[in-house]
């Protein structure tokens, strides 16, 4: 090959070759939220701890609560919206959208109008592509609707399924084949189901394994689920085949004497993230491992003077941070090729 046709290759592999590594990709992103009075709120940060944000201040959104307070539970992404509900059990039953930028906050979800009746407790949510999924431990129910809040419907009657019993569904997360859930109440089993609801089944006993106690919420990330039990103050993984189940934090052991009553958990494939509500009221993080847990962020001090009262969280699902060649790289693929036929003539 000539040079002047080596030069121009080169030139061209600097245009084209660029655009085909991964585009800028939005920094990974924490969600929590906030039951203190004075808050009331959703907050973001980025998964180092930095940039700490107040979201969405629900009352400003939504007007003073008819019932006095709002308080914030579970929350949730696909990674396109951010969703979570209210556990204030004299509130109206709402299922509320945001943004993942926090922008045009909505009530996704009355679930009284929704679904008739007056009596629900959520206490668990997930999200994958399309569907929102939710436990409420007063219906023993895992209902299902569309992430524009259309066709709310029982995905699961546990007491018609699994004999009628004493649940209490808490946590719930998917990996958008099956749905897995943990039940409190005389249960402190993890149950398995398939997406549609079909082939309830019980995959792992976990207090037989890691001591009675209330084990609150659940996330998935590879083929793990993790889970966190507030009265033990332990973080513990098991295979989403229910093998392999392992305590990776002590909390009061690898941090030091103390409460810490982790509420919630979530993962991103290299950290865990969990909240420690009603206790050292910070967000906290540790290796995917269990190893390195500590404190992340103390609202206080990174965020401002005032009461918080961190609850749940959630972390930016992966659809937001993967990256796409742009049609210019497949162009630079072409270009890129044909100066190299073009260099094998004489």
């Amino acid at each position: 090959m000539s040079l002047t046709k080596t030069k121009t290759l080169i030139a061209l592999s600097s245009l084209f070759v660029a655009p085909f590594a991964a585009f800028p990709a939005q920094s990974q992103t924490i969600f929590w939220t906030d039951t203190d009075a004075s808050q009331q709120a959703i907050y973001s940060a980025d998964i180092d701890g930095s940039n700490p944000t107040k979201l969405v201040d629900i009352p400003a959104v939504f007007g003073p609560s008819p019932r006095g307070r709002y308080l914030p539970g579970e929350i949730t992404n696909n990674g396109n919206f951010i969703f979570w509900e209210d556990t204030n059990i004299i509130n109206d039953d709402k299922i509320y959208r945001a943004g993942i930028d926090g922008s045009n906050p909505i009530v996704l979800l009355d679930l009284q109008s929704e679904l008739g009746l007056s009596d629900y407790q959520t206490f668990g949510m997930a999200a994958f592509g399309e569907s929102i999924f939710w436990t409420d431990f007063r219906q023993d129910a895992i209902y299902t609707a569309g992430i524009d809040g259309s066709n709310p419907s029982v995905l699961i009657d546990l007491d018609a399924v699994l004999g009628v019993g004493d649940y209490s569904p808490q946590g719930i997360a998917t990996d958008g084949v099956s749905l897995f859930w943990v039940d409190l109440s005389g249960q402190n089993r993890i149950y398995k189901a398939d997406i549609d609801g079909s082939n309830t089944t019980e995959l792992f006993n976990v207090s037989s394994e890691f001591g009675t106690g209330s084990y609150n919420n659940l996330t998935i990330s590879g083929n793990f689920l993790y889970g966190t039990s507030g009265t033990n103050d332990l973080i513990y993984r098991v295979g989403t085949d229910g093998s392999d189940p392992v305590v990776l934090i002590d909390l009061q052991s690898d941090i030091g004497p103390g409460t810490y009553n982790p509420s919630d958990i979530a993962a991103d494939g290299n950290f865990l993230f969990w909240p420690s509500f009603n206790a050292q009221r910070n967000i906290n993080r540790a290796n995917i491992d269990g190893s390195e847990p500590g404190s992340l962020i103390d609202p206080v001090t990174d965020i401002g003077p005032g009461t918080y009262n961190p609850r749940s969280i959630t972390v930016l699902q992966n659809q937001q941070t993967q990256s796409v060649p742009e049609p210019t790289s497949i162009m630079g693929i072409l270009v890129l090729g044909t100066l190299g036929l073009l260099g094998k003539k004489r």
